[in-house]
């Protein structure tokens, strides 16, 4: 098709999925999924400014470190990732300087 890059757009594939960009050369810029967005979605969290930040329980925060570092450890052997995307647009997103801790 010509492309050589894919954003696995807030999904995680099988770790043969990855296997095969590797073989290919397809990088991948590689989502956290979105998460813990309870009944209210805001479709331009980043264009009008509200809903960018979710107000997370410190549990929903735990949970969402503890899966991202799973996510990190289970595929960062694979070279075709290329980048790790915390938030997709901002949403579901933490306060991201507190992630940093």
């Amino acid at each position: 098709m010509g492309f050589n890059m894919i954003r696995k757009h807030v999904k995680i594939e099988p770790a043969r999925w990855y296997y095969h960009a590797d073989r290919l050369g397809m990088l991948v810029w590689q989502d956290m999924p979105s998460g813990d967005m309870g009944n209210r979605w805001e479709v331009r969290p980043g264009v009008i400014r509200e809903g960018m930040y979710k107000n997370r329980t410190a549990e929903s925060e735990a949970i969402f470190k503890a899966e991202w570092k799973e996510i990190i450890n289970e595929f960062r052997f694979f070279p075709s990732i290329i980048t790790w995307v915390p938030f997709n647009e901002a949403w579901g997103s933490l306060r991201q300087p507190r992630l940093l801790k």
